[in-house]
């Protein structure tokens, strides 16, 4: 008698591989999940990390950094139309402040903060040794582990720099209509606490957030509670085209793929566009009503996260803001100044 070789039969191995392509398209999503859960946490850490750099920073000085710095150069600081000085203008941003803090001292002892920026961007410098270090360095700490699109804003020629994914909160803007609205857990109206700074083209900037115009800010000043208002936040340099699919075409921005520039600016060279701070106008995630016109000031906030970004408190806690949130919570978290009163569950989201 013949013996039965043993084998599978073709049936058996088209099961055996449809099982197996079932548990792989199972556990693909997993994977990805979970990959995206460790991002968003990598994140959380950096702004966490940059929290405390703030904090660390006000601990040493006894206020926080500028959002931009008041520095009347020497050589002359131009107004926005060009012609004389003015403070606040051109000058080095939040970021340029906190790399001691970061553990980039290496690279902060290098700048010479007699020596106007933006020389180092498009002036006499960018070509320099320094003016290459200063505008090609990735600083890792300022790069959110979900950012997809470009770490070097390079557009048509015009090479902007090294980016930045993390900003710091310059509060937000109220209108008369805006105090119609009420808290409706205590009554309270929402107050009325915008200080604005001109800039023409590139719209008002709010001085009611934690980090400012061409000025520093005191904790004492602080009065909505260190724990319940915003420090940090996410903002995607390239959203305008790769994510939001709308371009921003403001006055003097014509190029209009990033939404910030270079971690070492704090404003452009007439002082009217702010960088390394950003103001709650727009939703979270959201895009401006006219995007093609809108300002620089008045852009979005927001990451590449699903469903919402992170945000740095005053205590140097971080939270997964979602961006569902109510708008008027949303702003008045903006605030440092505005006395009112907000609840755990206001946040839309835990820590």
């Amino acid at each position: 008698m013949r013996k039965m070789k043993k084998g599978f039969t073709l049936v058996e191995l088209l099961v055996v591989i449809a099982i197996i392509g079932m548990l792989v398209g199972l556990l693909l999503p997993a994977i990805q999940m979970a990959r995206g859960s460790a991002r968003r946490m990598q994140c959380s850490n950096k702004m966490k990390q940059l929290g405390l750099a703030c904090l660390n920073f006000e601990s040493a000085k006894k206020e926080l950094p500028p959002a931009v710095d008041g520095t009347d150069y020497s050589t002359g600081t131009p107004d926005r139309s060009g012609n004389g000085r003015r403070s606040g203008c051109a000058s080095y941003g939040l970021c340029s402040y906190l790399l001691p803090y970061i553990e980039q001292k290496g690279i902060y002892e290098q700048i010479d903060f007699d020596v106007h920026a933006w020389q180092y961007q498009q002036g006499s410098k960018k070509n320099t040794d320094l003016g290459k270090l200063f505008m090609k360095t990735i600083i890792d700490a300022y790069i959110c582990p979900d950012y997809s699109q470009l770490k070097y804003c390079d557009v048509s020629g015009n090479f902007y720099g090294s980016v930045s994914c993390y900003a710091g909160c310059a509060g937000t803007k109220w209108s008369s209509s805006d105090n119609s609205g009420k808290d409706p857990k205590d009554n309270n109206t929402y107050k009325t606490t915008t200080d604005l700074e001109p800039a023409e083209s590139e719209s008002t900037i709010a001085r009611n957030g934690m980090f400012m115009w061409g000025e520093s800010v005191k904790i004492q000043t602080v009065k909505d509670g260190m724990s319940n208002t915003f420090m940090l936040l996410e903002t995607t340099p390239q959203s305008a085209i790769n994510l939001k699919n709308y371009r921003w075409n403001a006055t003097g921005g014509s190029n209009g793929t990033c939404l910030t520039r270079n971690w070492f600016l704090g404003s452009n060279n007439y002082g009217k566009a702010l960088y390394d701070a950003r103001q709650l106008v727009v939703r979270l995630n959201g895009i401006p009503d006219n995007p093609s016109s809108a300002p620089f000031n008045n852009q979005m906030v927001g990451s590449e996260h699903t469903g919402g970004g992170h945000f740095t408190m005053g205590d140097g806690g971080v939270r997964f803001i979602d961006e569902e949130i109510n708008f008027y919570i949303y702003r008045i978290l903006a605030t440092r100044n505005g006395e009112e009163a907000v609840f755990n569950t206001d946040f839309g989201a835990g820590d």
